[in-house]
């Protein structure tokens, strides 16, 4: 049974102007021991056939990506049920 993983996000977000991209970072932890994940990929969900990979998250859990705003990413790792979460 795959063990899902609640993302702790804590969404900093700091909109450009200029490249109208969104700043996001935060720490993902598993959902039941609040151990930080080390290794999660962060991609576009909705890219089509392409994984548009944006980062992962460190050995602490934490990561900080850019992309446009309104955009589905999905959080995945081995072993875990992948989530998704709009970027706003």
């Amino acid at each position: 049974m795959k063990r899902y993983f609640i993302l702790l996000i804590f969404l900093f977000s700091i909109a450009s102007v200029t490249t109208a991209q969104t700043t996001v970072s935060g720490t993902v932890t598993d959902e039941f021991t609040h151990e930080a994940l080390s290794g999660v990929v962060i991609s576009v969900a909705d890219s089509g056939s392409t994984n548009t990979v944006l980062g992962k998250t460190n050995d602490a859990g934490k990561f900080e990506i850019t992309s446009p705003p309104n955009q589905l990413l999905r959080f995945s790792i081995i072993g875990y049920t992948s989530r998704m979460i709009k970027n706003n």
